[in-house]
Protein backbone atom coordinates (compact mmCIF):
# COMPACT_ATOMS: atom_id res chain seq x y z
CA UNK A 1 0.00 0.00 0.00
CA UNK A 2 1.11 3.53 -0.70
CA UNK A 3 1.64 5.88 2.17
CA UNK A 4 -0.09 9.25 2.33
CA UNK A 5 3.21 10.84 1.37
CA UNK A 6 3.36 8.73 -1.81
CA UNK A 7 -0.20 9.65 -2.69
CA UNK A 8 0.55 13.32 -2.28
CA UNK A 9 3.40 12.96 -4.77
CA UNK A 10 1.09 11.66 -7.52
CA UNK A 11 0.94 14.45 -10.14
CA UNK A 12 -2.53 15.88 -10.56
CA UNK A 13 -3.83 17.00 -13.96
CA UNK A 14 -3.00 20.61 -14.70
CA UNK A 15 -5.73 23.23 -14.74
CA UNK A 16 -5.31 23.46 -18.52
CA UNK A 17 -5.73 19.69 -18.90
CA UNK A 18 -8.91 19.73 -16.80
CA UNK A 19 -10.24 22.66 -18.83
CA UNK A 20 -9.56 20.73 -22.05
CA UNK A 21 -11.37 17.59 -20.88
CA UNK A 22 -14.94 18.94 -20.90
CA UNK A 23 -14.80 20.35 -24.47
CA UNK A 24 -13.23 17.08 -25.67
CA UNK A 25 -16.16 15.09 -24.24
CA UNK A 26 -18.64 17.54 -25.76
CA UNK A 27 -17.02 17.32 -29.19
CA UNK A 28 -16.98 13.51 -28.89
CA UNK A 29 -20.72 13.41 -28.18
CA UNK A 30 -21.39 15.67 -31.16
CA UNK A 31 -19.09 13.58 -33.37
CA UNK A 32 -20.94 10.42 -32.35
CA UNK A 33 -24.29 11.79 -33.51
CA UNK A 34 -22.96 13.52 -36.63
CA UNK A 35 -21.54 10.25 -37.91
CA UNK A 36 -24.64 8.34 -36.76
CA UNK A 37 -26.64 10.39 -39.27
CA UNK A 38 -23.98 10.14 -41.96
CA UNK A 39 -24.58 6.37 -42.19
CA UNK A 40 -28.38 6.54 -42.28
CA UNK A 41 -28.66 6.71 -46.08
CA UNK A 42 -27.20 3.23 -46.44
CA UNK A 43 -29.87 1.77 -44.14
CA UNK A 44 -32.71 3.62 -45.85
CA UNK A 45 -31.56 2.97 -49.41
CA UNK A 46 -33.38 -0.39 -49.83
CA UNK A 47 -36.60 1.29 -48.66
CA UNK A 48 -36.00 4.33 -50.88
CA UNK A 49 -35.35 2.04 -53.84
CA UNK A 50 -38.70 0.32 -53.26
CA UNK A 51 -40.68 3.50 -52.66
CA UNK A 52 -39.31 5.61 -55.51
CA UNK A 53 -38.54 2.78 -57.92
CA UNK A 54 -34.86 3.72 -58.07
CA UNK A 55 -32.33 1.87 -60.18
CA UNK A 56 -29.05 0.80 -58.62
CA UNK A 57 -27.40 3.62 -60.58
CA UNK A 58 -29.73 6.20 -59.03
CA UNK A 59 -29.12 4.71 -55.59
CA UNK A 60 -25.38 4.94 -56.27
CA UNK A 61 -25.71 8.59 -57.29
CA UNK A 62 -27.43 9.31 -53.98
CA UNK A 63 -24.50 7.75 -52.15
CA UNK A 64 -22.07 9.67 -54.35
CA UNK A 65 -23.87 12.94 -53.59
CA UNK A 66 -23.49 12.25 -49.87
CA UNK A 67 -19.78 11.50 -50.25
CA UNK A 68 -19.23 14.66 -52.29
CA UNK A 69 -21.23 16.88 -49.96
CA UNK A 70 -20.05 15.43 -46.65
CA UNK A 71 -16.42 14.52 -47.40
CA UNK A 72 -14.93 16.18 -50.47
CA UNK A 73 -16.18 19.64 -49.49
CA UNK A 74 -14.69 19.54 -45.99
CA UNK A 75 -11.64 21.64 -47.02
CA UNK A 76 -14.03 24.36 -48.16
CA UNK A 77 -15.70 24.45 -44.76
CA UNK A 78 -12.30 24.41 -43.09
CA UNK A 79 -11.35 27.49 -45.13
CA UNK A 80 -14.62 29.22 -44.26
CA UNK A 81 -14.14 28.35 -40.58
CA UNK A 82 -10.68 29.94 -40.56
CA UNK A 83 -12.01 32.95 -42.43
CA UNK A 84 -15.09 33.80 -40.35
CA UNK A 85 -14.07 32.54 -36.88
CA UNK A 86 -17.52 31.41 -35.77
CA UNK A 87 -18.50 28.21 -33.99
CA UNK A 88 -21.76 28.04 -35.94
CA UNK A 89 -20.06 25.52 -38.25
CA UNK A 90 -19.88 23.19 -35.25
CA UNK A 91 -23.05 24.20 -33.40
CA UNK A 92 -25.59 23.98 -36.24
CA UNK A 93 -24.10 20.89 -37.90
CA UNK A 94 -25.81 18.14 -35.81
CA UNK A 95 -29.29 19.62 -36.26
CA UNK A 96 -28.79 20.23 -39.97
CA UNK A 97 -27.52 16.70 -40.62
CA UNK A 98 -30.23 15.17 -38.42
CA UNK A 99 -33.19 17.03 -39.92
CA UNK A 100 -32.36 16.59 -43.61
CA UNK A 101 -31.07 13.00 -43.44
CA UNK A 102 -33.84 11.76 -41.15
CA UNK A 103 -36.53 13.37 -43.33
CA UNK A 104 -35.63 11.57 -46.57
CA UNK A 105 -38.85 9.57 -46.27
CA UNK A 106 -40.80 12.83 -46.76
CA UNK A 107 -39.15 13.66 -50.10
CA UNK A 108 -41.70 14.03 -52.94
CA UNK A 109 -39.32 12.68 -55.58
CA UNK A 110 -35.78 11.82 -56.63
CA UNK A 111 -34.64 15.43 -57.17
CA UNK A 112 -35.80 16.36 -53.69
CA UNK A 113 -33.92 13.34 -52.37
CA UNK A 114 -30.72 14.62 -53.98
CA UNK A 115 -31.18 18.11 -52.51
CA UNK A 116 -31.91 16.77 -49.03
CA UNK A 117 -28.90 14.44 -49.15
CA UNK A 118 -26.76 17.41 -50.25
CA UNK A 119 -27.96 19.60 -47.37
CA UNK A 120 -27.57 16.83 -44.81
CA UNK A 121 -24.07 16.16 -46.11
CA UNK A 122 -23.28 19.87 -45.84
CA UNK A 123 -24.06 19.69 -42.13
CA UNK A 124 -21.75 16.69 -41.76
CA UNK A 125 -18.96 18.40 -43.71
CA UNK A 126 -19.16 21.69 -41.83
CA UNK A 127 -18.68 19.97 -38.47
CA UNK A 128 -15.53 17.95 -39.07
CA UNK A 129 -12.78 20.51 -39.87
CA UNK A 130 -13.57 22.92 -37.03
CA UNK A 131 -14.40 20.24 -34.46
CA UNK A 132 -11.30 18.20 -35.28
CA UNK A 133 -9.12 21.30 -34.92
CA UNK A 134 -10.64 22.23 -31.55
CA UNK A 135 -11.32 18.84 -29.95
CA UNK A 136 -7.81 18.39 -28.52
CA UNK A 137 -6.93 22.04 -27.94
CA UNK A 138 -5.36 22.30 -24.48
CA UNK A 139 -4.44 18.60 -24.31
CA UNK A 140 -0.79 18.59 -23.23
CA UNK A 141 -0.06 14.85 -23.11
CA UNK A 142 -1.10 11.84 -25.19
CA UNK A 143 -2.60 13.94 -27.96
CA UNK A 144 -2.70 10.84 -30.17
CA UNK A 145 -4.86 9.08 -27.60
CA UNK A 146 -7.13 12.11 -27.23
CA UNK A 147 -7.55 12.36 -31.00
CA UNK A 148 -8.19 8.60 -31.14
CA UNK A 149 -11.02 9.04 -28.62
CA UNK A 150 -12.53 11.82 -30.74
CA UNK A 151 -12.26 9.81 -33.96
CA UNK A 152 -13.53 6.63 -32.32
CA UNK A 153 -16.58 8.51 -31.00
CA UNK A 154 -17.52 9.26 -34.60
CA UNK A 155 -16.88 5.72 -35.74
CA UNK A 156 -18.97 4.37 -32.86
CA UNK A 157 -21.72 6.63 -34.17
CA UNK A 158 -21.26 5.01 -37.58
CA UNK A 159 -21.50 1.59 -35.96
CA UNK A 160 -24.67 2.39 -34.00
CA UNK A 161 -26.32 4.23 -36.92
CA UNK A 162 -27.45 1.18 -38.94
CA UNK A 163 -29.04 -0.50 -35.93
CA UNK A 164 -30.64 2.78 -34.81
CA UNK A 165 -32.22 3.60 -38.17
CA UNK A 166 -33.20 -0.02 -38.75
CA UNK A 167 -35.10 0.08 -35.47
CA UNK A 168 -36.71 3.44 -36.31
CA UNK A 169 -37.86 2.37 -39.77
CA UNK A 170 -39.30 -0.87 -38.39
CA UNK A 171 -41.20 0.93 -35.64
CA UNK A 172 -42.55 4.03 -37.43
CA UNK A 173 -41.96 3.43 -41.16
CA UNK A 174 -39.98 5.38 -43.74
CA UNK A 175 -42.44 8.30 -43.80
CA UNK A 176 -41.89 9.04 -40.10
CA UNK A 177 -38.15 8.61 -39.79
CA UNK A 178 -38.00 12.38 -39.25
CA UNK A 179 -38.56 11.49 -35.59
CA UNK A 180 -34.99 10.14 -35.54
CA UNK A 181 -33.72 13.74 -35.83
CA UNK A 182 -34.44 14.47 -32.15
CA UNK A 183 -30.97 13.53 -30.76
CA UNK A 184 -29.18 15.70 -33.34
CA UNK A 185 -31.34 18.72 -32.52
CA UNK A 186 -30.71 18.20 -28.80
CA UNK A 187 -26.94 18.05 -29.42
CA UNK A 188 -27.11 21.38 -31.28
CA UNK A 189 -28.90 22.92 -28.28
CA UNK A 190 -26.23 21.45 -26.00
CA UNK A 191 -23.41 22.87 -28.13
CA UNK A 192 -25.11 26.26 -28.29
CA UNK A 193 -25.38 26.29 -24.51
CA UNK A 194 -21.75 25.38 -23.78
CA UNK A 195 -19.81 26.84 -26.70
CA UNK A 196 -19.49 30.50 -27.47
CA UNK A 197 -20.63 31.31 -30.98
CA UNK A 198 -17.65 33.58 -31.56
CA UNK A 199 -14.44 31.63 -31.93
CA UNK A 200 -12.77 33.03 -28.83
CA UNK A 201 -10.28 30.59 -27.33
CA UNK A 202 -11.85 28.11 -24.93
CA UNK A 203 -8.56 27.50 -23.08
CA UNK A 204 -5.45 29.57 -22.39
CA UNK A 205 -3.37 27.48 -24.77
CA UNK A 206 -5.78 28.25 -27.60
CA UNK A 207 -4.94 31.96 -27.60
CA UNK A 208 -2.05 31.57 -30.02
CA UNK A 209 -4.22 29.59 -32.42
CA UNK A 210 -6.69 32.45 -32.63
CA UNK A 211 -4.26 35.34 -32.46
CA UNK A 212 -4.54 36.08 -36.16
CA UNK A 213 -7.79 37.44 -37.53
CA UNK A 214 -6.88 36.85 -41.17
CA UNK A 215 -6.46 33.52 -42.90
CA UNK A 216 -2.93 32.86 -44.11
CA UNK A 217 -1.75 30.24 -46.60
CA UNK A 218 1.84 30.42 -45.35
CA UNK A 219 1.52 27.55 -42.81
CA UNK A 220 -0.05 25.34 -45.49
CA UNK A 221 2.68 26.11 -48.02
CA UNK A 222 5.29 24.97 -45.51
CA UNK A 223 3.77 21.47 -45.28
CA UNK A 224 1.89 21.20 -48.59
CA UNK A 225 3.48 17.87 -49.55
CA UNK A 226 2.59 16.17 -46.28
CA UNK A 227 -0.92 17.68 -46.30
CA UNK A 228 -1.50 16.61 -49.91
CA UNK A 229 -0.36 13.05 -49.21
CA UNK A 230 -2.53 12.77 -46.08
CA UNK A 231 -5.48 14.29 -47.96
CA UNK A 232 -5.38 11.59 -50.65
CA UNK A 233 -4.85 8.85 -48.07
CA UNK A 234 -7.93 10.02 -46.17
CA UNK A 235 -9.79 10.30 -49.47
CA UNK A 236 -8.99 6.70 -50.42
CA UNK A 237 -9.83 5.45 -46.93
CA UNK A 238 -13.15 7.30 -47.00
CA UNK A 239 -14.05 5.97 -50.46
CA UNK A 240 -13.60 2.38 -49.24
CA UNK A 241 -15.32 2.94 -45.89
CA UNK A 242 -18.29 4.85 -47.27
CA UNK A 243 -18.74 2.51 -50.26
CA UNK A 244 -18.93 -0.50 -47.98
CA UNK A 245 -21.12 1.18 -45.38
CA UNK A 246 -23.53 2.64 -47.96
CA UNK A 247 -23.94 -0.48 -50.06
CA UNK A 248 -23.65 -3.29 -47.51
CA UNK A 249 -27.36 -3.12 -46.55
CA UNK A 250 -28.43 -2.96 -50.20
CA UNK A 251 -25.99 -5.69 -51.29
CA UNK A 252 -26.76 -8.04 -48.43
CA UNK A 253 -30.52 -7.55 -48.80
CA UNK A 254 -30.80 -7.82 -52.59
CA UNK A 255 -27.90 -10.11 -53.47
CA UNK A 256 -27.53 -12.30 -50.37
CA UNK A 257 -31.16 -12.43 -49.24
CA UNK A 258 -30.63 -11.05 -45.73
CA UNK A 259 -33.44 -9.20 -43.97
CA UNK A 260 -32.94 -5.46 -43.58
CA UNK A 261 -32.42 -5.92 -39.85
CA UNK A 262 -29.73 -8.58 -40.34
CA UNK A 263 -28.03 -6.50 -43.05
CA UNK A 264 -28.01 -3.48 -40.73
CA UNK A 265 -26.48 -5.50 -37.89
CA UNK A 266 -23.72 -6.78 -40.19
CA UNK A 267 -23.03 -3.21 -41.27
CA UNK A 268 -22.88 -2.18 -37.61
CA UNK A 269 -20.36 -4.97 -36.93
CA UNK A 270 -18.19 -3.75 -39.82
CA UNK A 271 -18.25 -0.18 -38.56
CA UNK A 272 -17.71 -1.24 -34.94
CA UNK A 273 -14.46 -2.81 -36.12
CA UNK A 274 -13.55 0.58 -37.55
CA UNK A 275 -14.28 2.29 -34.24
CA UNK A 276 -12.12 -0.14 -32.27
CA UNK A 277 -9.40 0.13 -34.90
CA UNK A 278 -9.45 3.92 -34.68
CA UNK A 279 -9.00 3.88 -30.92
CA UNK A 280 -6.27 1.23 -31.13
CA UNK A 281 -4.54 3.08 -33.96
CA UNK A 282 -4.28 6.29 -31.96
CA UNK A 283 -2.59 4.50 -29.08
CA UNK A 284 -0.27 2.59 -31.43
CA UNK A 285 0.65 5.84 -33.19
CA UNK A 286 1.84 7.32 -29.89
CA UNK A 287 4.03 4.26 -29.39
CA UNK A 288 5.22 3.23 -32.86
CA UNK A 289 4.68 6.32 -35.00
CA UNK A 290 1.79 7.40 -37.19
CA UNK A 291 3.49 6.59 -40.51
CA UNK A 292 3.95 2.92 -39.64
CA UNK A 293 0.38 2.57 -38.38
CA UNK A 294 -1.02 4.17 -41.55
CA UNK A 295 0.98 1.87 -43.84
CA UNK A 296 0.11 -1.35 -42.02
CA UNK A 297 -3.57 -0.56 -41.56
CA UNK A 298 -4.28 0.62 -45.11
CA UNK A 299 -2.39 -2.21 -46.83
CA UNK A 300 -3.61 -4.85 -44.39
CA UNK A 301 -7.31 -4.01 -44.87
CA UNK A 302 -7.33 -4.72 -48.63
CA UNK A 303 -7.12 -8.55 -48.64
CA UNK A 304 -9.67 -8.84 -45.81
CA UNK A 305 -12.22 -6.70 -47.65
CA UNK A 306 -11.68 -8.68 -50.86
CA UNK A 307 -12.09 -12.00 -49.07
CA UNK A 308 -15.34 -10.79 -47.48
CA UNK A 309 -17.04 -10.38 -50.86
CA UNK A 310 -16.20 -13.98 -51.83
CA UNK A 311 -17.17 -15.77 -48.60
CA UNK A 312 -20.41 -16.77 -46.93
CA UNK A 313 -21.58 -17.83 -43.49
CA UNK A 314 -19.38 -17.42 -40.43
CA UNK A 315 -16.25 -16.77 -42.52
Amino acid sequence: MRSQTDLLEIPLPSKTARAAFAPLILFCVAHFFIDLYSIALGVMQPLLVDRFGLSLTQAGLLGGMLVFSSSLLQPVYGLLSDRFHTRLFTVLAPAMAAVFISSLGLAPGYRALMVMVWLGGAGIASFHPQATANATVGVDMNRGRAMAIFISAGTFGLAVGPAYFSLVTERVGLERTWMAAAPGVLVTLLLAGFLRISAEPAHPSAEAAHAKTRFSLAPLRAVWRQITLLYFLVFLRSVVQITFSQFLPLYLHLQRGYTLRAASYITSAYLLGGALGGFLGGNLADRFGGRRVILISMIGSVPLLLVFVHTTGLA
